[in-house]
């Protein structure tokens, strides 16, 4: 048992390696779903605290409201209709009836026929309940349209907005991590200037450099610690506007995102992009408003038609205010109110409605041409941002390896620590190039996506 102690020692730790290793390559496969699902997530929660949106849903849920309100028009309305008159003077009917039954008295030698009747109008008590109903407006139908119309283009604005939000929160995230990648580059940039600076303070004490060669290693590390100060403050301000943008607390802590934390589906051609065009809601929008101007127009043409509703009233009418059965009437009316003439009124009316309608057209064409020229741009954007990650990953990778041998030379004495700086310096620079490169065509992607309506998020 002693002699096999060690075997199984050994096959203990070699499989405790193994079950390390798959572990580690399981997080480092699931680290990048789940900062995707983080932020996603943080996406979707700055788009339901977004004030813009909220104002332009409770636009649109005004707008449905009022669309409810115009279709109502075609159903009954009941009203109550009450009046009591004082009047005195005017005409009697009794004047009139009076010696009418005067006559007809001494014709038939009796009193069957009363001599003191009073009347006038309007009557002391008129109350009634009436009920009302349109059967041909046309103002109604026009107004619907327009409330129609109304809707459909704030449902637009709604869904340009979230849009909109979407691809700002996304811009500002990948904003934040660029800045953050940049600390990192300066962070790692400023690590090997103060190891120069010690190995320079080392090589001139031994007299191998010059004293002076410490002071450009000193001045090199402390613009270094300059530029890596100002790399923190872009992140820290970048930190602060994507909370701001999110109503977050300022120094809330935010989601890790790298330029491939958010699965894009962008058209693959051009004349994918262009085709995805049509899908704009600023063009439903611009639609939504032909069609308003259109339903203006019809309301003008309207007021030029007759109307038709019918009513039906019950009620007391008397000289004293009693509800008895005596006293009640039913009433039928129909109505119908034309106006052929109104000196001009209705077709200027008619002609300020063509010139609305031309107007909502020349917009239409012009949002059409602009979302055009977005969609040209900011394809050309990416096929340019792609095209660049490239050479300034050649780059990057020549001069960090130009930087290792120029590192080795000084070492060995035959490099200049002027040359060594050189080739730190560029090298530095070529990573935050590459840093830069990969964010830019990050941002161009989700410009892209904004611009076709093609933005879908990966599913965790």
């Amino acid at each position: 048992m002693s002699r096999s102690a060690p075997f199984f020692r050994h096959a203990l730790n070699t499989v405790k390696s193994r079950v390390s290793i798959l572990v580690a390559a399981l997080i480092l496969a699931a680290a990048p779903l789940a900062a995707q699902a983080t932020a996603d997530q943080f996406v979707r929660e700055a788009v339901a605290a977004h004030r813009g949106i909220a104002a332009e849903s409770l636009a649109l849920e005004r707008d449905q409201l009022a669309l409810g309100r115009s279709r109502r028009l075609y159903l009954p309305a009941l009203s109550l209709e009450a009046q009591w008159v004082e009047q005195k003077g005017g005409a009697d009917i009794g004047a009139l009836i009076n010696p009418a039954f005067e006559a007809l008295n001494r014709i038939t030698g009796g009193n069957e026929f009363p001599t003191d009747v009073s009347f006038r109008f309007p009557l002391s008590q008129d109350a009634r309940f009436r009920v009302a109903m349109p059967l041909f407006d046309g103002a109604i139908g026009a107004a619907i349209r327009q409330a129609d119309a109304t809707r459909a283009a704030q449902t637009a604005r709604l869904t340009a907005t979230e849009r909109d939000v979407v691809a700002a929160v996304r811009t500002a995230l990948l904003r934040h991590a660029t800045a953050a990648e940049l600390v990192r580059v300066r962070q790692a940039g400023l690590s090997a200037l103060e190891e120069q600076l010690r190995s320079a303070e080392q090589r001139a004490a031994a007299g191998v450099d010059a004293p002076d060669v410490v002071l450009r290693a000193r001045a090199e590390r402390s613009e270094g610690a300059q530029r890596l100060l100002e790399a923190e403050r872009g992140r820290d301000a970048g930190h602060r506007a994507v909370n701001r943008l999110a109503r977050r607390p300022l120094d809330a802590p935010l989601p890790p995102v790298t330029d491939s934390s958010f699965a894009l589906t962008v058209p693959a051609t051009l004349a994918e992009a262009r085709a995805a065009q049509a899908l704009r809601p600023e063009l439903a929008s611009a639609e939504a408003q032909v069609a308003l101007a259109t339903a203006g127009r019809r309301a003008a043409l309207a007021t030029s038609l007759p109307s038709v509703q019918v009513a039906l009233d019950y009620g007391w009418q008397g000289s004293s205010w009693r509800f008895t059965g005596d006293q009640d009437f039913t009433q039928l009316t129909v109505q119908g109110r034309w106006t052929p003439f109104t000196s001009g009124r209705n077709g200027r009316r008619r002609a300020e409605a063509a010139l609305d309608l031309r107007r909502a057209e020349l917009a239409r064409e012009e949002a059409r041409d602009q979302l055009a020229l977005e969609v040209e741009e900011a394809w050309d954007a990416l096929r340019v941002a792609d095209a660049a990650l490239i050479p300034a990953r050649d780059r990057a990778a020549a001069a960090t390896r130009t930087a290792e041998l120029v590192r080795l030379r000084w070492d060995e004495g035959l490099a200049t620590h002027l040359e060594l700086v050189s080739a730190r310096a560029a090298a530095t620079a070529a990573e935050v190039e590459v840093v830069v490169a990969r964010f830019q065509a990050a941002e161009a992607r989700v410009a892209l996506a904004r611009a076709t309506t093609t933005t879908v998020r990966s599913q965790p």
